[in-house]
């Protein structure tokens, strides 16, 4: 049986957890245009960024640097332009930039 990370603290907001990140999480196990993941590695990545979106969220002022695998996932969220600007709109008060980008709007 398969391992499902789920956060439960009341800090993690059910409308991050309900973004759905399948097809950043297929492309992160494709070795083509990916690192080629596990679907655990990518299960774990994918419960490791929504904690990220819920501190972005939580403290919008503060400078939240994200660890490496983190930063992996969060790219290629990215690259999925059209998907990654929904989900700033719909579940982050503001797109986030990485640390080389700012925008208007912050999603991390």
């Amino acid at each position: 049986m398969s391992e499902t990370f789920t956060i439960t603290s009341p800090l993690f907001m059910s409308d991050i957890n309900a973004i759905d990140f399948s097809m950043v999480k297929l492309k992160m196990q494709d070795k083509e245009e990916g690192p080629g993941w596990t679907k655990v590695q990518c299960e774990y990545a994918e419960a490791e960024y929504k904690k990220f979106l819920t501190l972005k969220r939580t403290y919008p002022d503060k400078e939240i640097v994200p660890n490496r695998l983190v930063d992996l996932f969060w790219h290629q969220h990215i690259l999925d332009t059209q998907k990654y600007a929904e989900d700033c709109q719909v579940e982050i008060p503001r797109p986030m930039t990485t640390s080389f980008h700012k925008c208007s709007k912050s999603i991390p």
